[in-house]
């Protein structure tokens, strides 16, 4: 399960503060993850859309370190089955 995402799709803290994302929609998240609390709702009509980069960048995300553990195996299909939906 590898594929290689475009670098301008890899999250990054400098994009999102460019204006990437919207100011209060990225205070509203620092403040949930400084709070310990869960993550808003995604909008998944919208991730649904980009199905293809969004899986993209799960298999980035879960595989930067190098090594795939079963958890992260089962957060890559729970992400396609949300997506798929």
């Amino acid at each position: 399960m590898t594929r290689s995402i475009p670098r301008s799709a890899t999250p990054s803290r400098s994009s999102v503060r460019t204006g990437a994302c919207r100011k209060r929609r990225w205070r509203c998240c620092s403040k949930h993850l400084d709070l310990g609390k869960p993550l808003p709702q995604p909008n998944l009509k919208l991730l649904r859309q980009h199905r293809d980069v969004v899986l993209a960048a799960a298999e980035w995300f879960v595989g930067v370190d190098g090594v795939i553990d079963e958890t992260e195996k089962e957060f890559l299909v729970t992400v396609g089955e949300l997506l798929t939906g």
